[in-house]
């Protein structure tokens, strides 16, 4: 007994062989452990992606919902002031809108500028309403009541719906 003792004092380092399957493990391991690691980093590229587009989306409807609800008035009561307005745009008479160019969604400043509000836009439809909600008011801009805003961003979509402020009486 005192032989076999004397060999396991003696043994104290790692053969080549354990040291062979020792790397050989670690490396099946890591082979197995990569698609994972790299599935969960798209993953999580994805997601920063999606959450990037819905938080710029999100901002470039709300100041698009403020402007419309503080629509200039019109020339009489119970009007708003809107030069011209379609799908994709809307200018007011003090020229303040908004314009979709392409796939950026601008703010129009009324010295005639502009500034982007949101890029990568998939599309944006405004529609102009009367107090019914159904009814539209292309015909006649200024009788608008209610705008309806729908705003895509990298398939991210949003929809919001708008009531102008106005003054119903003149002081």
């Amino acid at each position: 007994m005192t032989r076999v003792t004397s060999n396991l004092r003696t043994r104290r380092a790692a053969t080549l062989v354990e040291l062979v399957v020792s790397i050989t493990i670690l490396a099946i391991v890591a082979g197995v452990s990569m698609p994972v690691i790299a599935g969960a980093t798209d993953a999580y590229a994805g997601a920063a992606e999606a959450r990037r587009a819905c938080e710029r989306g999100a901002y470039a409807l709300e100041k698009s919902i403020r402007l419309l609800r503080d629509a200039p008035d019109g020339d009489s009561p119970g009007t708003l002031g809107i030069a011209s307005a379609s799908a994709t745009e809307i200018v007011f008479t003090d020229g303040r809108g908004l314009r979709l160019t392409g796939t950026t969604l601008s703010l129009l400043s009324p010295g005639g500028g502009s500034s982007v509000l949101c890029e990568d836009v998939d599309s944006f439809a405004l529609t102009c309403l009367a107090s019914d909600g159904r009814t539209s008011t292309a015909a006649s801009l200024t009788s608008t009541q209610r705008f309806h805003v729908s705003l895509t961003v990298r398939s991210f979509s949003l929809h919001a719906a708008a009531f102008p402020r106005m003054k119903a009486v003149t002081p």
